[in-house]
């Protein structure tokens, strides 16, 4: 969050300016109110020289030099424009989000399906992680990184968006590759803890990678793992196109590894999580947000721009033309 006002380095100057302000004023209304005059016996001797003005010969010498005075002690306390953004005074957290984009998650049993609600509740809570940089890894029969970590959230929101099933290319579920990718997002991260959260709705039947390797892997290199089993129990709605064209909901078997995905977090210090519809779904993403809140007090980080330049050029000219229209060839006379 940053806020923009106006600063003054050396506000005590304007005390001096109201005293000077105050010790100039009777001067300048004498200024004012003064003539010209000519010591000559005669007007007839000056007939036809230029006429003197009242206006400029007594009051615009005086207010050329109290603008100038004053717009010089104004540069002299030193305005300043400051931005003031709050930053975290400790390191955040190093997030991978590694998402299952099977085409099984496009089954129907969390709304509006199982990878749409992932995807939702995955943006809420990378809005909410403040510093932390965060990345995205996709996998299905293989794991790509969709967006290396970052602390620019809305290019990973953007990332987000474009998720869609089949997002690898190669259908199946490469849990071990998914998280064996993650690790290798996070292994050369300086986070004060490394986090990856997996989410995916079967068991791992793809890649070369074992997911209880890959979990031990992530152990080794201090990486901790939530993972989550995105499925109703039982049965799941799941939309077919059949050879006629139509396109109709039949009930295929639910087979989450639930066991392969508890024996991951706990290897690695991290949590087993059963999202049954889209609600236990958020509810899960909140936990773990709580779970891994970096709660370092945010600071007031201040930034300033000077602002002196401009009324100090200003005063200058005054001066100028103050000199000018007391000294100037103007001021000559008869």
């Amino acid at each position: 969050m940053t806020r923009e006002f106006l600063h003054w380095a050396y506000p005590q100057v304007g005390w001096v300016a109201l005293i000077l302000l105050l010790a100039l004023w009777p001067i300048w209304l004498r200024a004012r109110r003064r003539r010209p005059s000519l010591d000559w016996p005669s007007l007839a001797l000056v007939k036809g020289l230029p006429k003197v003005s009242v206006h400029s010969e007594g009051r615009r010498p005086w207010s050329w030099l109290l603008t100038a005075v004053l717009l010089g002690l104004l540069a002299l306390a030193r305005p300043q424009m400051g931005l003031e953004t709050k930053v975290q005074t400790s390191q955040g957290i190093d997030i991978v989000l590694c998402l299952d984009t099977s085409t099984s998650m496009e089954a129907m049993d969390l709304l509006p399906n199982r990878l749409a609600a992932a995807v939702a509740v995955s943006k809420k809570f990378v809005e909410g992680r403040g510093s932390d940089r965060i990345g995205l890894v996709c996998f299905g029969g293989t794991a790509i990184t969709q967006c290396p970590l970052t602390s620019d959230h809305q290019t990973l929101l953007t990332y987000l968006d474009q998720i869609e099933p089949g997002q690898t290319g190669v259908d199946g579920t490469a849990i071990g590759t998914g998280i064996a990718t993650s690790v290798n997002r996070l292994k050369k991260a300086n986070g004060k803890s490394k986090v990856i959260i997996l989410l995916t709705d079967g068991r791992n039947n793809g890649g070369e990678i074992d997911p209880l390797a890959a979990a031990d892997l992530a152990k080794k290199l201090g990486v901790r793992v939530y993972t989550i089993g995105a499925a109703t129990l039982g049965q799941a709605p799941v939309r077919v196109h059949d050879p006629l064209g139509f396109d109709r909901q039949v009930m295929v078997r639910v087979d989450l590894d639930e066991g392969s995905l508890r024996e991951i977090a706990l290897r690695t210090g991290g949590q087993f999580f059963r999202a049954t519809d889209a609600d236990s779904l958020a509810n899960i993403f909140n936990q773990i947000d709580r779970l891994e809140k970096n709660d370092a007090p945010a600071r007031n980080q201040v930034e300033y721009r000077e602002l002196f330049d401009w009324p100090l050029l200003i005063a200058i000219l005054c001066l100028l033309l103050f000199l000018w229209e007391e000294h100037g060839p103007r001021r000559e006379r008869p």
